[in-house]
């Protein structure tokens, strides 16, 4: 091909490619925080949503002994692949702070059932409560974003408790000396906040803050051998793409490229719905690298 013709080739190329990327940014993300997230809690190892406690019992009526009237009872009883889930929780990743009492972990419970009844409202309300007590209450903060993106209609206030629960991490005293297995959780905790306040930036229209939250916890899950999250791979890629096509710099086309391909690897065998659109974006992206040769 000519230079002339390359030329042409690349001005052709770049308007199209930009106007698919930025639809695709703005209809394709893969943003779980649409779903209730805070209702189907799925395996640790993944990070996408969060598992809850064991239902303790009684219920949010009583509210720990806080006798708050606004929280509605939480049921008692829970399916037995829910409560088993919530137990796995309880023991390997849930922490509290310094003076957070048996009381307070009961209204943190019963919160965390009406979330799994699919009461995000009440839930919402009694994990206000906590996390009004216990600013540097972590799980609080990061559960009462969750019950807000289930909400789906309170998205500044998603994003400051995701935001909160990360000041909260950061802050001297966050976790109990006494407990040994909390700076694990605590880190462990981080990672998945960050990949929430990356969805709910995202679906906001921070891209810029998304892509770094995304790229924490890319970065967490390759530190620690964890099974890589389809939806950092795919979303991440996404915004790489989506800035390639503003801006054509390469080496935000050659990210780009890199998550698509390892997305596709790692999705081959169970299949995965985003399969086709991240093989679209991969036949926008890779051409593009030899027309601007």
């Amino acid at each position: 091909m000519s230079s002339s013709a390359q030329e042409e080739s690349g001005r052709l190329l770049f308007p199209r490619l930009r106007a698919l990327l930025l639809a695709a940014l703005c209809l394709g993300a893969w943003a779980c925080a649409s779903t209730n997230s805070a209702s189907s809690p799925p395996s640790a190892a993944r990070g996408e949503g969060e598992p809850a406690v064991v239902p303790a019992s009684g219920n949010s009526g009583d509210n720990g002994g806080s006798g708050s009237p606004s929280i509605p009872a939480a049921p008692d009883t829970l399916d037995p692949q829910a409560a088993g889930r919530l137990r796995d929780y309880l023991e390997r990743e849930a922490f509290y702070p310094p003076g957070f009492t048996a009381a307070d972990e009961v209204q943190f419970e019963a919160a965390l059932r009406l979330s799994l009844a699919d009461d995000a409202r009440g839930a919402a309300r009694g994990l206000e409560e906590l996390t009004a007590r216990y600013p540097l209450f972590a799980p609080g903060h990061h559960r009462l974003g969750l019950c807000y993106a289930a909400l789906g209609d309170q998205a500044a206030e998603e994003i400051a408790a995701y935001r909160s629960a990360l000041a909260a991490l950061d802050a001297p005293g966050a976790i109990d000396p006494a407990d040994p297995g909390a700076g694990l959780r605590r880190e462990l905790l981080r990672y998945r906040v960050n990949e929430c306040l990356g969805d709910a930036l995202l679906a906001d229209g921070h891209a810029m803050e998304a892509r770094s939250c995304y790229e924490r916890a890319l970065a967490f899950e390759v530190a620690n051998s964890f099974p890589a999250s389809p939806k950092i791979l795919f979303n991440l890629g996404l915004l790489f793409a989506r800035e390639y096509g503003e801006k054509e710099i390469e080496d935000h086309r050659r990210r780009a490229v890199a998550l698509f391909t390892r997305f596709l690897k790692e999705t081959e065998a169970a299949g995965h719905q985003r399969r086709a659109d991240a093989s679209l974006y991969l036949s926008l992206l890779e051409p593009a690298a030899s027309k601007r040769e």
